[in-house]
C-alpha cells in the first residue's frame, strides 16, 4: 500500500455574499491508493471557516472524474451530502473508487453541488451553484508532516509582465517565521497553472522545487518561445503558486503583453545612502522613466537583499507598485552600524533583472566629539550693612548687595537671592525682604528689609536675632551673611497687627453686567479697629482689568483709580460693563501704626462679573465613536451659548436636549413618512399659540402625547421661540407657549418637526430603532465657558439616515429677575463610521452583472434604506460597454435584502480581453 498525499483546492465563486461578506475553504486531506488498476480508498476531512451565523452550507451530488481512469458503477462516497454551519464546521467523507482502467492523470477532480441556506432578516434566503475539488499527487510518496510553526512566504515580484519571447526573470521566496527570522528547513515548490493541461505552453521555472538557503529560494522564469501562440489561446495572464507546505504559499500573476521593446530605466532618488545612527530611518524612491523620458505608471519595483542581508537593514515594502512614475520605499538601518561597512541592493522594474538599478549603502556610526566641560564661574557677594539693630516694630532699612566674579569684575545681570533662617519654618516672624529676590544692575542689588511687626513677643520667648544669608543665582556656595538684632526699649512698643477690609454691600463677590455695586474699605487692627484718618497718609482703590469695570466715588465721579488723602473708612461703587469675568480689585494705603512707624499695606480682591441672560446657541459637530458592546454609534456635538454681549453663559443654566429620530405619521395609512417643513408661508407662532392644524397640517390623531414632541427652528434671531416643546399642554388643535417667553421676536418662517426618539422599519415589520440623547459626564448644566456636550446615541440602522437635533437652555435675567427660555433644533445627518463597497472590482470576459453592495465601516451590518453617494466608477480598456442598472429609490424599498443599498450593473467586455470596474469611496448623504 502506497500512501499519496493529495492536496486540494477549492474552485468556488459566490454571485450574492453572505452576511460577513467573505466565503468559506476547506483544508488539505489524504487518500490511500493500492495500486493502477484497484482501489482509491479513505476518508476526506473536510472543513468549512467562519460559516455566519443562520447559515448553512450544504454540498451533495459527489461525482469523481480522473482523466485517463474509469470507475465502476459501485463507486461510492458516502454519505450523500455533508451540511455545514457555525456550530459544525467539521465533516468526513468515506470515499471507495474501483478502477475499471489504468489511470494515466495524476489528477482527481470532484464535482459537486453547493447550496448556501441563510436566515437573513427574518427571511429564508437560498443560494446554489456548482463546484468542483481538484486534488493533485505530488512528490515525496509519504506523508508530510505540517511544519509545526506558521511559516509566512514574501516574494520580492507579485507580479511580472512578459512582453518579448524566452524573457527570463529571477523570482525570489523568502520564508519567515513567526518572529520574522528565516526559515532554516524546508523547501518551496512550484505549482503550474491549469492551462499547462490543455497543453499551453506558459513558460517554465527553474527548479522547480528547491530546498531552503538561508530562509530564501531563487527560480528562474523562461518565458514560452511563442507569446502570439497563447493570445491565439485566448490567454493573456497566467498565475503560478510557490508551495511551502499544505498551508503556506503565495502566487505570482505573469501577463503577456503584445508590445515588445519597452526597456523602462530606474532612477534612485540618492544613491549612494549613508547612515549615521543606529536603526535610523529613511525615506527614498525609485523614479521609472521609458525610453522618452515619460513616467511609467503601471507595473512595480522590487529589490534583492545582499549576501550580507541579515546585518544590512531592512527595506519596505517588500515590493512597491508605481503611481506617477514613482515607487516609494523606507530603509530602517541595522540596530549596530558598526557590524557592517557597505552593501548593495538590486532594484527591479516588474521582477526583470534587465531592467535593474544598483544601490550603494554605507554605515558608519557617528560619534560626537566629546567637549571638555568650561570650569564653572565662581561668584562673591557684599551685603551693606552687614548688621542691623531693630528698636521698632515693623522697622524698614534699606540694603544693597554688591556682587563680583572669580576676577573682581562687577556683574551687571543675574539676581541676587536670600536664604532665611531655619525658624521660618516653625512659623517665627522674622520680616520680609522686598523685593523677594532683585535684580543686578551696575553690580549691585537693592533690597527693603522690614522688621518683625511684635519685636516685644519675640525677646520674650528668647529670640534676640536672626541671620540671612545672600548669594548670586549662579553661586551659591559663596554667601554674604546679615545679621539682625533686636533691641527693642521695653514698654515703647505696644504689638499689633493691620489689615485691609473689603466689604459688598449685599456679602456677594459677584455682579451682573451693566450693574453697580456699592462697597466699603478701610485699614484695621488686630481688633478691627479702623485706624484714625489723621494716622492714613493714602488710601488707593484701583480696577486691574479696565476694560470690564471701573469705579465710582461717593461724589458720583467715575474713574478706575480712586485716591483718598488722610481718610480712613470709605465708601464707592463698584461699576460692570457688558464684558464678564474676573475683575480684580487692588487696594494700597500708606498710614503710622500705633508705634508711630509709618507702614505700607496692599490687598487683592476679585470680583465676579457674571454673564447675561444666555440669547444665541450654536451646535458643532465633534466626532462619532462606536460602542461595539451596545451596537451603537455614539455622535457628539458641542453647544456654546452666548449672551447678548457675546459673553459665554457662565452661571450654569439648565440644559435639557433631545432628538426626533422617527417623524409622526401625516395620515391614518399606517405609513410612515416624515413630517418635516421649512416654509416662507407655513411655520408662525401667532400671538402665543402654536396651532398645529392650520400650521403642520396634521390630524391631532397622529400625535402620541406620550412620546411625540415639536420641535422648531428657523433663521434669524428666533432662539426663544425655537427648540424642543411639549405636548403635556395641547389642547384641541393649540399648543400654548407661555406668553414673554420669545420676547416678541420675528418668529414667522420657522421651521418644525414632530415625532419621537425611534424608528420603525420600513422593511421588517415591528422592528424599530432607537436613539437617545444625553450631556456628556451626565452633567445637566452648562460648563464655567457656557459650553456642552451632546451625546447621541443610536443603533447602526439609524446611519444616514436625517433626524432633528434639539437643546434648550433655562437661564436667569438677573436685572429683571425672571427666567429666560432659548433653545436650538437642527437637521443632521447621521454619519456613523462611515461606509464603504463589499467588493472592490467586479470583472467578466464576456456580458455580465454584477454588484457593489454597502457596509457600515466596524460593523456587521448592511447600510440599509438610505442615500449614498460614490466616486465615479473605474473602468477598464478591455469593457466594449456597462450600465447601471439600479440605485435604490426611494430609500424605502425593500429590495435587496430589505433595502440593502447596493450599485448594480451589466457590463460587456471586448472580444477576448477582460472587462474590469472598480468601485471607491462611498460616502453617505442626506435622507432627504
Amino acid at each position: 500500500m502506497r500512501y499519496i498525499i493529495l492536496l486540494f483546492s477549492i474552485l468556488l465563486f459566490f454571485n450574492a455574499c453572505d452576511d460577513s461578506g467573505k466565503s468559506a475553504s476547506s483544508p488539505y486531506y489524504a487518500l490511500n491508493y493500492d495500486g493502477n488498476t484497484s482501489n482509491i480508498s479513505g476518508q476526506i476531512r473536510m472543513q468549512m471557516s467562519n460559516v455566519p451565523k443562520n447559515h448553512v452550507i450544504t454540498i451533495s451530488n459527489f461525482i469523481p472524474q480522473m482523466s485517463g481512469c474509469v470507475f465502476s458503477l459501485d463507486s461510492t462516497i458516502t454519505p450523500d451530502s455533508i451540511a455545514f454551519s457555525a456550530i459544525n464546521s467539521s465533516n468526513t467523507l468515506e470515499v471507495n473508487l474501483k478502477l475499471i482502467s489504468p489511470c494515466k492523470s495524476d489528477t482527481l477532480t470532484i464535482r459537486a453541488k453547493q447550496v448556501d441556506t441563510s436566515l437573513l432578516d427574518g427571511k429564508l434566503i437560498t443560494r446554489e451553484q456548482n463546484v468542483k475539488f481538484t486534488y493533485t499527487v505530488t512528490a515525496p510518496q509519504i506523508p508530510i508532516t505540517p511544519p509545526k510553526q506558521k511559516i509566512t512566504l514574501l516574494s520580492d515580484t507579485k507580479s511580472l509582465t512578459i512582453n518579448q519571447a524566452s524573457q527570463t526573470a529571477d523570482i525570489t521566496i523568502s520564508a519567515f517565521k513567526k518572529n520574522n527570522t528565516p526559515a532554516d528547513s524546508g523547501s518551496i515548490s512550484v505549482a503550474y497553472p491549469n492551462e499547462v493541461q490543455n497543453g499551453i505552453d506558459v513558460g517554465q521555472f527553474s527548479p522547480t522545487n528547491d530546498v531552503l538557503k538561508d530562509g530564501r529560494v531563487t527560480f528562474t522564469y523562461t518565458a514560452p518561445h511563442n507569446i502570439q501562440a497563447l493570445f491565439d489561446a485566448n490567454v493573456s495572464a497566467v498565475d503560478f503558486s510557490f508551495i511551502y507546505d499544505e498551508e503556506t504559499n503565495t502566487s505570482l500573476h505573469v501577463e503577456f503583453s503584445k508590445e515588445s521593446g519597452f526597456t523602462p530605466t530606474l532612477i534612485l532618488s540618492e544613491s549612494p545612502l549613508r547612515f549615521t545612527k543606529n536603526a535610523e530611518q529613511r525615506k527614498f524612491s525609485v523614479k521609472v522613466i521609458d525610453e522618452s523620458g515619460a513616467p511609467v505608471d503601471s507595473g512595480s519595483v522590487s529589490f534583492i537583499y545582499p549576501q550580507s542581508s541579515k546585518n544590512a537593514g531592512t527595506i519596505t515594502p517588500a515590493v512597491s507598485d508605481i503611481k506617477d512614475g514613482v515607487a516609494d520605499f523606507s530603509f530602517k538601518a541595522p540596530e549596530n552600524l558598526n557590524s557592517i561597512s557597505s552593501a548593495v541592493f538590486t532594484f527591479y522594474y516588474n521582477g526583470d533583472k534587465v531592467n535593474s538599478k544598483k544601490l550603494t549603502v554605507y554605515y558608519s556610526l557617528y560619534v560626537p566629539p566629546v567637549t571638555p566641560p568650561d570650569p564653572k564661574p565662581t561668584y562673591s557677594t557684599v551685603v551693606s550693612p552687614s548688621s542691623l539693630s531693630i528698636l521698632q516694630n515693623s522697622q524698614s532699612f534699606n540694603l544693597s548687595v554688591s556682587v563680583f566674579d572669580s576676577y573682581n569684575v562687577p556683574v551687571d545681570k543675574g539676581k541676587v537671592k536670600i536664604i532665611y533662617p531655619s525658624s521660618v519654618l516653625s512659623g517665627t516672624d522674622v520680616g520680609s525682604f522686598t523685593p523677594s529676590q532683585a535684580d543686578v544692575s551696575g553690580g549691585k542689588a537693592t533690597f527693603t528689609y522690614t522688621g518683625p511687626s511684635d519685636l516685644a513677643s519675640l525677646v520674650n520667648s528668647g529670640h534676640t536675632g536672626e541671620t540671612f544669608q545672600f548669594y548670586f543665582e549662579d553661586d551659591i556656595s559663596h554667601r554674604s551673611n546679615l545679621s539682625v538684632m533686636y533691641n527693642p526699649t521695653p514698654g515703647d512698643i505696644i504689638p499689633t497687627s493691620y489689615k485691609i477690609i473689603f466689604q459688598p454691600q449685599d456679602g456677594k463677590y459677584d455682579i451682573s453686567l451693566q450693574q453697580k455695586k456699592p462697597f466699603a474699605v478701610a485699614i484695621v487692627d488686630n481688633k478691627n479697629n479702623a485706624v484714625a484718618d489723621i494716622d492714613v497718609h493714602e488710601l488707593n482703590v484701583s480696577v486691574e482689568n479696565i476694560a470690564i469695570s471701573s469705579l465710582e466715588d461717593s461724589s458720583g465721579n467715575i474713574d478706575t483709580n480712586l485716591h483718598y488723602n488722610g481718610k480712613n473708612n470709605i465708601t464707592a461703587s463698584f461699576i460692570s460693563n457688558t464684558k464678564s469675568g474676573l475683575a480684580p480689585l487692588h487696594v494700597s494705603g500708606y498710614f503710622k501704626d500705633v508705634n508711630g512707624i509709618d507702614r505700607y499695606i496692599d490687598d487683592t480682591f476679585n470680583i465676579i462679573i457674571l454673564s447675561g441672560p444666555p440669547t444665541a446657541i450654536s451646535f458643532s459637530y465633534v466626532g462619532t465613536a462606536q460602542d461595539k458592546d451596545r451596537a451603537k454609534f455614539i455622535e457628539q456635538f458641542a453647544i456654546s451659548v452666548t449672551d447678548k454681549y457675546f459673553n459665554p453663559v457662565s452661571t450654569h443654566p439648565n440644559v435639557s436636549v433631545g432628538a426626533i429620530v422617527g417623524y409622526a405619521l401625516k395620515d391614518s395609512s399606517n405609513k410612515e413618512s416624515r413630517i418635516f417643513e421649512d416654509s416662507s408661508t407655513l411655520g408662525r407662532l401667532h400671538n402665543d399659540t402654536f396651532d398645529l392644524n392650520q400650521i403642520l397640517n396634521l390630524s391631532t390623531t397622529d400625535i402620541d402625547l406620550a412620546n411625540d414632541h415639536l420641535a422648531t427652528f428657523g433663521n434669524g434671531y428666533v432662539y426663544p421661540a425655537s427648540g424642543g416643546w411639549s405636548f403635556d399642554n395641547f389642547n384641541a388643535t393649540t399648543l400654548s407657549l407661555t406668553p414673554g417667553q420669545y420676547d416678541g421676536d420675528d418668529t414667522s418662517n420657522l421651521g418644525y418637526a414632530v415625532g419621537h426618539n425611534l424608528r420603525q422599519d420600513p422593511c421588517i415589520t415591528g422592528r424599530k430603532w432607537l436613539g437617545q440623547t444625553k450631556l456628556k459626564g451626565d452633567t445637566t448644566t452648562l460648563d464655567d465657558k457656557g459650553t456642552a456636550v451632546i451625546e447621541l446615541s443610536y443603533d447602526y440602522y439609524l446611519t444616514g439616515k436625517d433626524i432633528v437635533l434639539y437643546a434648550n437652555i433655562v437661564g436667569q435675567d438677573n436685572q429683571l429677575n425672571r427666567e429666560l427660555k432659548i433653545g436650538e433644533a437642527q437637521k443632521r445627518t447621521l454619519r456613523g463610521h462611515g461606509i464603504s463597497f463589499d467588493n472592490k472590482s467586479f470583472s467578466t470576459k464576456a456580458t455580465s452583472s454584477g454588484s457593489f453592495c454597502l457596509w457600515m465601516d466596524d460593523t456587521p451590518e448592511p447600510y440599509r434604506n438610505a442615500n449614498f453617494g460614490y466616486d465615479t466608477l473605474s473602468i477598464s480598456d478591455g469593457c466594449a460597454s456597462y450600465s447601471i442598472n439600479s440605485i435604490p429609490s426611494p430609500v424605502t424599498t425593500c429590495n435587496n435584502n430589505n433595502g440593502h443599498a447596493c450599485v448594480t450593473l451589466t457590463a460587456t467586455a471586448t472580444a477576448g480581453e477582460e472587462c474590469t470596474i472598480s468601485a471607491t469611496n462611498a460616502w453617505i448623504r442626506s435622507e432627504f
